[in-house]
Parts: structure tokens; C-alpha cells; sequence
């Protein structure tokens, strides 16, 4: 963890305050978008929260209304704060359509984030690349900074959203006690885990069964790698939930180093999702796609899971085939 002032000497003359999330928001990120949000406004402070727009799928869960994708650039803040990311290019299509907005920004920039990419120089970095989940993280900086005096069951449920849904369900955490002790006591402090449960879990879109039915007729496993592969351009989104229950099936499988789900977003964008398998899973050197992501292509994440991107001229197949010769070179 970083020595950095508490978090309440900052917020305490920031009136006006925006929290921005990443793009393709997943739980983590809501969770710590909202949980944070949650606080500054008992404390009476004016929040606008601003993410790229949110897959329906997340649209069942509470105060989620409040995010909006409608960036006003001429509004002033007193504060900014990004959340579960670093650099302000990870925001999307914001921070596409607002580039000379982000790029001027100096001053009064808080980052609360948990990845090993780009650490971004704001005015304050709150960084900790040992948490499993932005959202453990995200609670002990509120724990900190004012106990448990502000956090209501709602927020608890948001933070133990995201520690859910970025450990996999508890299922490939490297910090199991600070984990589980997190998770604990935010269900004693009223979260909803049944809630999350039936939300994130057993109220799944049936058109998941379509998304598998296609990553499975093209996955196929190849010198320690396993691949599979999907085109957005032809079957259209797919919700978070649908890309966990994907990764829960892949990581699943023995025998192979990495695990790469690619979608074709476009004619010259493919997004990678790399995943690696624990040190008690294997007999063999961990593959830190995090850094093979970086090295590589573009983004990271952490060692055992990965988001990446590549460019392409030609065709999307000749890509794919790229993109496998490039890991496979840089695995063996």
C-alpha cells in the first residue's frame, strides 16, 4: 500500500467533484464508482459520476441511473477522481470524443485504482497493485478515512460487488485472508450478498447461450494456449456477465498457459482478454500476461488477468493468427 495522506483530508474543502469510470465498466469499477459516490454525497458534497454507457445487463442495479456518458467539459470542478483505472485513455469513447479535455487537466486529480499499468502522475495517486479488486482497496481507504460511519448497506453491497466479480467469485484471489476479511465484514455491515447473487449470477440474459454456443464452436487449444474468439461486428455486444461466465468456463480447463478470448470489434480493432493460470494450479513458470500485454500490445491489467488490444490492416482472421504466433513466441 502507498503512505498517502486519508482520503477525508482531501475531500474536505472539494465541494464540487466528478467520478469517472473505464470503459466496458465491469463490477469493480461500478462498485467503487458508486461506493465512493455514495459517501461524498452524505457528506454533502455535489457528485456527477460519468462512464461510458452501461450494458442494459447492469441497468437492474440501484443508483446505477446516475452514471451518464454526457461529459459537460465547461463545468467546474473541484476534484476529480478516476476509479479502477489509471490513464484517462482507459475511459473509452470519452476520452476519444473529449481528448483536448483529459489532456489539459493538471491539477486536483485524485486516482484510486489497483492495475500495474500506467501508473498515471495525478495530483494524488491511491494505488495498491497487491489488491485482488479495486473495490478491497476502495473499502479499507474508507475504513480509514471514516470508519463505518458512512457506510450503509447499500454501499457494502457495492463493495462486495466488486470484490465478487473481480476475484472471480472468490475463485483466483492471491490475497485470500485480506479478501474474505473484507468480505466479512462488509456482510456484517448489511451488503446483500443473495442480492449480488441473483443479479450477477442467476439473472442472465438467455442470449448467453447463443455467445456460447459461438465462443465454443471456435475455440481450439494449441501449444499451451487456448484460444477462442468472437466478431462483435456480427453478433453484437455482449455484457460483462456474459464475458465472466466465459472466463469461469475457460479457466476452468487443464493443461494450458494462457487463455485468450479475442473480440473483433471492428475492421481494424481486436480486444484481447488474457488470463493465466495460479502457481497451485500449475508445474510450470507463471505467465504474467500483464506483462505480455504491455510488451506486446496495449493496456494490462495483472499477472494472472489481462485486457489488451490490437490494430489491424487486412483481414481480421490474419490478425487472429497474428496475434496467436506473438503470444506464442513470447510464452515459450
Amino acid at each position: 500500500m502507498n503512505n498517502h495522506p486519508s482520503l477525508s483530508s482531501i475531500i474536505l474543502d472539494k465541494q464540487n467533484i466528478i467520478i469517472f469510470g473505464h470503459t466496458n465498466i465491469d463490477g469493480d469499477c461500478l462498485g467503487s464508482m458508486l461506493s465512493l459516490g455514495g459517501i461524498l454525497e452524505q457528506l454533502g458534497k455535489d457528485v456527477d459520476y460519468i462512464a461510458d454507457p452501461i450494458h442494459p445487463s447492469r441497468s437492474r442495479l440501484p443508483w446505477v441511473e446516475k452514471i451518464s456518458s454526457d461529459l459537460d467539459t465547461s463545468k467546474t470542478y473541484d476534484l476529480r477522481i478516476g476509479t479502477d483505472f489509471s490513464p484517462w485513455q482507459r475511459t473509452g469513447q470519452l476520452y476519444k470524443d473529449h481528448q483536448t479535455y483529459f489532456d489539459g487537466l493538471k491539477d486536483n486529480i485524485l486516482i484510486i485504482d489497483h492495475h500495474q499499468e500506467d501508473n498515471y502522475h495525478a495530483t494524488r495517486n491511491f494505488k495498491d497493485v497487491d489488491a485482488d479488486a479495486n473495490c478491497v482497496w476502495m473499502y479499507e481507504l474508507l475504513q480509514e478515512a471514516w470508519r463505518e460511519q458512512y457506510i450503509t448497506p447499500q454501499i457494502a453491497t457495492y463493495l462486495l460487488m466488486g470484490i465478487m466479480t473481480d476475484t472471480g467469485r472468490f475463485t483466483f484471489d492471491t490475497q485470500p485472508a485480506r479478501i474474505l476479511r473484507a468480505a466479512s465484514e462488509l456482510v456484517t455491515l448489511g451488503a446483500d450478498k443473495p442480492f449480488l447473487i441473483h443479479q450477477l449470477y442467476r439473472n442472465t440474459d438467455p442470449h448467453l447461450l447463443e455467445t456460447l454456443q459461438t465462443v465454443l464452436s471456435n475455440y481450439y487449444i494449441q501449444d499451451d494456449i487456448l484460444f477462442t474468439s468472437r466478431d462483435e461486428r456480427e453478433a453484437g455486444k455482449i455484457s460483462k456477465t456474459e464475458r465472466d461466465v466465459i472466463f469461469n468456463l475457460l479457466q476452468g480447463i487443464a493443461g494450458y498457459k494462457v487463455a485468450i478470448f479475442a473480440t473483433i470489434k471492428d475492421d481494424h480493432l481486436i480486444k484481447l482478454s488474457l488470463r493465466s493460470k495460479q502457481a497451485h494450479e500449475i508445474d510450470w513458470p507463471i505467465v504474467d500476461v500483464n506483462d505480455l500485454a504491455q510488451t506486446h500490445f496495449e493496456w494490462g491489467g495483472h499477472i494472472h488477468a489481462a485486457g489488451a488490444v490490437y490494430r489491424y490492416n487486412g483481414s481480421p482472421q490474419d490478425a487472429i493468427e497474428s496475434i496467436f504466433a506473438i503470444i506464442n513466441q513470447a510464452i515459450h
